[in-house]
């Protein structure tokens, strides 16, 4: 669950201010936010010891088989490298798979995939599910699973890596450990695809930093592109710093100027990604009785800290719920059938206009701000989760306090005018429309 995380980032910067500077350079940022987290958010577990022990024989049946598919993978991606070297590929490009539908990689990075002849790109992949990653690996183009290179050992030895920070030895032994880490990475993988003279990455927080800091260490030059809305708990994009960068609103260098290491990269403006294709919906105005809310899900939230708040909503006179939950499941299981109807469009532009939505609701989703692009203003509902506390410190949203204030704060949110929605937008979008002339000039640079 994502809470705490101004805690854990207190204590993370207090470890980081103590190390030297050398030494913090080595350090794999995410992992070392994550740990922090994990040790301010620690709770005893309650389960029975019988449960425990399924679970354990589950994870092992799991690791041995899929220590079988990352073989596969790895013959698979060895094969893409030679053919890649034989065609003088200088390009390489990080990508997350999915596995739903006929989306072959998160869809987030369509808007630069779209102009990019995949022909001519090496992909290296993270998944989350080598079995599946296996079953769609036909449908790439020179599909490369880097993490088939590492060993269980290696992963398990990243999160000790990070532990002897926490532990009172040397700095110098610190520095060795984590060298030893990089130098590993750089042995089993990195070192076979010296021929890229490019590297571009969707700006995945959480799995790049040996990709990144071999690609600076090797002068590859490195491109990134904005997937979602971040902040400062995104640590893992502070260092090593991308050498280009395309963000979607300018808003979005504060939290990248926290520390000097970007001062020398080249900022790329896209304005927002979703307003690249023109639509055809019916802006004409059709007076309707209700008030249209849209509950906008998330999986990473504890239903519980939503339950009170839907109970509220459901009060609420002549008004008419969508629930559009994030992935293709029901993140939360309590709601009622008859209460709420269910939002499958194809995306957030869509459900607005079909569903003449009048406010949008959540917690930290980045729906929280598009709505703002259609002239729809948000509420950002308070809960323990403070990952999208600074949406209410910027003035971006309005703040829903407690559950018994959902129907205050939805009255005077549907009130405000076109003009004060605008000024909701600018405070966080720098463009209201997409510029391709901006991502054209952050292609070309890439293909160079």
């Amino acid at each position: 669950m994502i809470e705490k995380n101004l805690q854990a980032l207190e204590k993370y910067n207090s470890i980081l201010e103590s190390l030297p500077d050398e030494l913090a350079k080595k350090v794999d940022r995410n992992a070392l936010f994550i740990r922090c987290l994990e040790k301010i958010s620690k709770t005893k577990s309650k389960e029975f010891f019988i449960v425990r022990y399924v679970k354990f024989l589950v994870r092992i049946a799991s690791e041995l088989r899929n220590k079988f598919i990352w073989k596969i993978l790895k013959i698979i991606s060895k094969r893409s490298i030679k053919l890649a070297q034989a065609r003088n590929i200088s390009i390489a490009h990080y990508q997350i798979d999915k596995f739903l539908n006929k989306q072959t990689f998160d869809v987030r990075s369509d808007y630069v995939t779209e102009l990019l002849n995949q022909d001519e790109i090496l992909n290296i992949i993270h998944t989350t599910s080598p079995q599946k990653s296996l079953l769609i690996s036909h449908k790439k183009v020179l599909p490369v699973y880097f993490e088939a290179f590492l060993s269980e050992n290696d992963r398990k030895n990243k999160v000790k890596s990070i532990d002897s920070i926490f532990s009172k030895f040397p700095n110098a032994l610190i520095s060795e450990i984590l060298e030893k880490d990089i130098s590993t990475f750089d042995k089993k993988f990195f070192s076979r695809i010296l021929f890229i003279k490019k590297f571009l990455f969707i700006d995945d927080a959480r799995h790049t930093f040996y990709l990144r800091i071999l690609s600076q260490k090797r002068k590859i030059e490195t491109f990134a592109y904005m997937h979602g809305r971040f902040n400062e708990f995104h640590t893992g994009l502070m260092y090593p710093p991308f050498n280009n960068y395309l963000l979607w609103s300018d808003y979005y260098k504060k939290f990248l100027s926290i520390n000097h290491y970007y001062s020398s990269t080249n900022f790329f403006i896209s304005g927002p990604p979703f307003l690249r294709k023109k639509n055809n919906y019916d802006d004409s105005f059709s007076p309707k009785k209700n008030t249209n809310i849209l509950l906008i899900g998330e999986d990473n939230v504890n239903p519980d800290y939503i339950y009170e708040y839907c109970k509220e909503l459901k009060k609420i006179p002549n008004s008419e719920i969508f629930y559009r939950p994030k992935s293709d499941k029901i993140e939360y299981k309590f709601l009622d059938k008859n209460s709420y109807i269910l939002d499958n469009s194809n995306s957030l532009q869509e459900s607005l206009h079909k569903n003449k939505i009048d406010v949008v609701i959540g917690t930290h989703s980045t729906a929280l701000i598009e709505s703002l692009l259609y002239g729809i203003p948000s509420i950002l509902l308070s809960t323990p989760i403070d990952y999208g506390d600074h949406l209410i410190r910027d003035q971006v949203c309005y703040l829903c306090k407690s559950p018994d204030k959902i129907y205050e704060t939805i009255r005077q949110t549907i009130k405000l005018s076109k003009k004060d929605i605008k000024t909701l937008e600018k405070r966080i979008w720098s463009k209201s429309y997409y510029d391709y002339s901006e991502i054209k000039c952050f292609i070309s640079k890439l293909k160079k």
